[in-house]
């Protein structure tokens, strides 16, 4: 029986020891001056609250956000293993946010560099930044001169399918967006490695995301958001090469008093979606 045979020879070699096939290792690497990132990235943000007290309904709020951005951002110079000075272009931007769109930094080039550890920037041309494209500017450059909380997280470890990515709570909100504030608790972040999967720029790591995030107020309200999807990573440089997480916000709560008690409840959706390439100098 041949074809047995083949089969009892696949699944031998397979079990054989020392075989490390499902293995991946991890290797990063410091991104050289000259080297061009470009992403694209799409955000969105969809909320109802509703506000009762004593029974009734006496205020509804809706929020919505879209963000869409493509830039390409240039290293210039480094400060050990980290860009310390950069130059990025801002090739498209569109917001529904009234206070974002439209960009004030649209179509145009910035120099960005960390000095004594406060950000600095001029346009391409060495003029100052009007007070909204510093705002705008600075609130993007906020993990500047940091080092890549997942490359740090994956350097020099080998992982097989199955394994899971422990970052501490610091790295954790740095690569999830997740604020530095009282009452704001990141009460989970799992990273669990999928395997290798064929990409343009060649194979990706692949992990799968679950985050939990609670942020509670002192009147007695509490909003989670948790957030699962897919993120790759190159290996070979532990480099992000995409990312497309979301999931559901749920808001809560109720804040009694002698006149009545005043609950909230709603919620939304939130999603966030980045590709990214490197072009080597």
């Amino acid at each position: 029986m041949p074809a047995l045979r083949t089969v009892l020879t696949v699944l031998a070699l397979a079990c054989a020891p020392g075989l490390a096939a499902a293995e991946t290792a991890f290797t990063a690497e410091v991104p050289a001056a000259g080297l061009v990132r470009a992403e694209t990235s799409d955000t969105s943000l969809n909320m109802k609250i509703d506000t009762s007290a004593a029974g009734r309904l006496v205020n509804s709020q809706k929020v919505a956000r879209t963000e869409h951005k493509k830039t390409k951002t240039t290293v210039l110079e480094l400060t050990g293993k980290e860009p310390t000075r950069v130059r990025i272009v801002y090739e498209e931007y569109r917001s529904d946010d009234p206070q974002g769109s439209p960009a004030p930094v649209l179509n145009k080039a910035y120099l960005v560099e960390l000095i004594e550890g406060r950000l600095s920037g001029v346009d391409e041309k060495g003029n100052e930044l009007t007070p909204l494209e510093g705002a705008f500017l600075f609130k993007e450059f906020g993990k500047f001169g940091k080092p890549d909380p997942l490359a740090k997280a994956l350097d020099g470890k080998t992982l097989k399918p199955g394994d899971k990515v422990k970052l501490p709570d610091e790295d954790a909100r740095l690569l999830f967006d997740v604020e530095q504030a009282p009452g704001v608790k990141l009460e989970e972040c799992t990273l669990t490695f999928k395997g290798l999967e064929k990409a343009a720029a060649g194979q990706v790591a692949v992990f799968d995301t679950k985050v939990l995030i609670a942020k509670t107020s002192g009147m007695g309200s509490k909003m989670t958001t948790q957030l699962t999807g897919p993120i790759a990573v190159d290996p070979k440089t532990c480099w992000t090469v995409s990312m497309k997480i979301g999931g559901p916000i749920v808001v809560g709560g109720s804040i009694v008093n002698p006149e009545a008690t005043v609950r909230m409840s709603g919620g939304g959706e939130s999603r966030t979606a980045r590709t990214a390439s490197y072009t080597k100098p």
